[in-house]
């Protein structure tokens, strides 16, 4: 059979979660639709005692463009925020709107960035609410973030640029990176560096015991922040540093350098890494070891298809949902290695999700059925994330398991039906 070409084009996407106090419930869709909203990274950034601010980046490619009477297709999109306190009584400190208006060019994928200044004094914690309106879509996202404002070694009290860019994510893909703060001129710190490889999670019916985090660093050095507020570094290949105030400390900053292109998945490796959950030992290493990775993945999922137009939607669903993975749940390991990763990965969407400070329950099917899929998911008390949740493995999930992998390798796409 003639190798077939296939143009993996990965629709990407990236979701900001914020903790949540007390419960509350989510419900998804299994199935995007045409008025997905704006998917933007976001940080919040204290520049000063009294104001704060917030940059955001979106993809061209999460947005749409519309021919105008000039025959130029245009982008229209309104930013909408609201600052609360969140104290005993609630109360609006800041608001406003911003307008971004954008012509489409012709390159594959751009990156609109902008961002803006709200009033945010010092001493309390807040709650941002930031509403993304794609108006030729007419679709919206709506994120809330909690703005901590006591603490001066947050993640919220530096600001990252690469090649004086600002970075939206702690995930970099330049390993050369310049750290901004107001707050800690000419002070010095300790830059604890790990360089270690993390194995996927295993199935959530494992009995395996898990891979247990060694905090002790691989290396450690000091620097100085300037007079200005900068310092710069060079993050390990493929690894992570924690930056603390001292050695006795584990409260402080992570950047992390996944691979290339993060956290969208465009390279032999990246497509071929991932295939472990759906794979015998035996394919993945013909995948690892052929001289042509490309043409030994379009194989793999040929061999499973119909058709060329079947392999590609599965080629489409895997590896979009690999990517979100990413976006969502990655921690100090890339998103789709985590247990919410792995489950997201093989089941898809949840129906619901029920969310409190320190858990999380992913519900298949019916909220009230008795015959629903459920997975519980603690969260991890991680220095260097606060997006470490970790399953509760138990042998029921076996049955569920082999039966969405068998799915898969049937050539069709996973939805939980109850």
């Amino acid at each position: 059979m003639n190798s077939i070409r296939f143009f993996w084009v990965v629709c990407f996407a990236c979701v900001f979660s914020a903790q949540a106090s007390g419960q509350r419930v989510i419900r998804t869709d299994q199935q995007r639709t045409k008025a997905d909203p704006v998917k933007p990274d976001v940080v919040v950034y204290h520049s000063s005692l009294d104001y704060s601010e917030v940059h955001f980046r979106i993809s061209s490619r999460d947005i749409m463009y519309a021919r105008t009477e000039s025959g130029e297709f245009t982008a229209h999109l309104v930013v909408n925020y609201r600052l609360f306190t969140l104290e005993s009584v609630k109360q609006v400190v800041d608001s406003g709107t911003l307008t971004i208006n954008d012509t489409k060019s012709d390159v594959w994928e751009k990156f609109i960035g902008g961002s803006f200044k709200v009033k945010m004094p010092q001493g309390s914690t807040y709650s941002l609410k930031i509403q993304f309106v794609d108006k030729k879509k007419n679709s919206s996202m709506e994120l809330n973030i909690t703005a901590d404002k006591k603490e001066y070694f947050n993640r919220q009290n530096f600001l990252l640029r690469s090649s004086e860019v600002v970075n939206c994510s702690p995930y970099l893909q330049q390993r050369n990176v310049s750290v901004e703060s107001p707050f800690h001129k000419g002070k010095q710190f300790w830059v604890r560096v790990y360089r270690r490889s993390f194995s996927l999670a295993p199935p959530p019916f494992s009995e395996q015991r898990l891979q247990q985090f060694k905090y002790e660093a691989d290396s450690i050095y000091q620097v100085r922040m300037d007079e200005q507020g900068k310092f710069n570094l060079i993050l390990p290949e493929g690894g992570f540093v924690h930056i603390v105030p001292d050695t006795s400390s584990r409260v402080g900053l992570s950047l992390f350098h996944f691979p290339k292109y993060f956290p969208r998945v465009m390279t032999p490796d990246a497509l071929i890494e991932p295939l472990r959950y759906i794979c015998s030992s035996e394919e993945f290493k013909t995948l690892r070891t052929a001289i042509d990775q490309k043409k030994s993945i379009d194989q793999f999922w040929l061999d499973r298809s119909s058709s060329r137009e079947r392999a590609r939607e599965l080629i489409r669903n895997y590896y979009n949902r690999v990517q979100e993975s990413n976006r969502r749940y990655s921690s100090y390991l890339e998103g789709w290695k985590t247990d919410r990763g792995m489950i997201y990965l093989i089941f898809g969407e949840p129906a619901f999700i029920d969310r409190t400070t320190d858990s999380e329950t992913w519900i298949y099917g019916d909220r009230f059925s008795t015959a629903s899929l459920r997975f519980n998911f603690l969260k991890i008390q991680n220095p260097f994330s606060d997006n470490d949740f970790l399953l509760q493995r138990m042998p029921v999930y076996k049955p569920e398991w082999y039966k969405a992998v068998d799915v898969w390798r049937s050539g069709r796409v996973y939805y939980y039906l109850n």
